[in-house]
């Protein structure tokens, strides 16, 4: 009889089965959302580094406007491929743009996505996120000076927590559409759609609720997942880790 391990989630409970590690460890690429950086995932990699998990958690800044949803997936995919073997790919917020595009250039590779309030890939592709056209007419209308300068500075709420590490981000790729260039995403890998019990934008993972292929769960914390529920998103991403080597 196999056994199972079973991760509570508030809401949801995942169930995989638990087996021996794989003979080719899968490796965790963590993508961080606007304003932030790579080291935003310390607390998080700290965890899984302690569990024999090799961790990558790049810095994609788009403090130029000109850098777009492209340009960090080009960079992202690359660091992907560097892994040599099968990856996790875990996005949060923002990043969720950047890591679709990128999953979608390096498709041998994910084995299972995890995407953390961010805009899901469910749209018809090859458009499978569109343009974010209410955030910017919001802007035209309430910040047009953002949109003159192609640049959203952080919110202040941000640069009080986080301090200089905080920069401005690109307009593009927060709100550029992804737009796949090679034919619709396949039914594998594994999907999860994760909500945080005490955020405002749980709702953007609710969406893959119903949907085939897509796991939705919940954890507990605010949207700042890393620092609000590092223990939380560690138990999840190390289950499907173990999952994931098991394909």
């Amino acid at each position: 009889m196999d056994r199972r391990s079973v991760i509570v989630t508030g809401a949801a409970a995942l169930v995989l089965p638990r087996l021996p590690r794989a003979m080719a460890p899968v490796e965790i690429v963590l993508v961080h959302g606007a304003w932030v950086g790579g080291w935003y995932w310390q607390p998080v990699e700290a965890r899984l580094n302690a569990r024999g998990i090799a961790t990558h958690a790049p810095d994609l800044p788009a403090t130029d406007a000109a850098i777009g949803v492209d340009a960090l997936a080009d960079r992202l995919a690359r660091v992907i491929k560097a892994a040599g073997g099968p990856v996790v790919l875990a996005a949060h917020s923002a990043g969720v743009r950047i890591a679709t595009a990128a999953w979608d250039r390096t498709r041998a590779t994910v084995r299972s996505v995890v995407m953390i309030e961010g805009p899901l890939p469910i749209a018809s592709p090859p458009k499978v996120i569109p343009a974010d056209t209410q955030t910017l007419e919001y802007l035209v209308v309430n910040a047009p000076g953002i949109v003159d300068a192609g640049l959203w500075p952080a919110p202040a709420a941000l640069r009080n927590r986080y301090g200089d590490r905080i920069r401005p981000q690109s307009l593009a790729s927060l709100t550029g559409a992804v737009v796949l260039i090679n034919g619709a995403l396949p039914p594998e890998p594994a999907r999860y759609a994760v909500s945080m019990s005490d955020s405002p934008l749980a709702g953007l993972a609710r969406n893959a609720q119903g949907i085939a292929g897509w796991t939705h769960l919940t954890l507990p914390g605010t949207h700042d997942v890393a620092n609000s529920a590092p223990d939380a998103l560690t138990d999840l991403l190390e289950a499907v880790a173990e999952g994931a080597g098991q394909r």
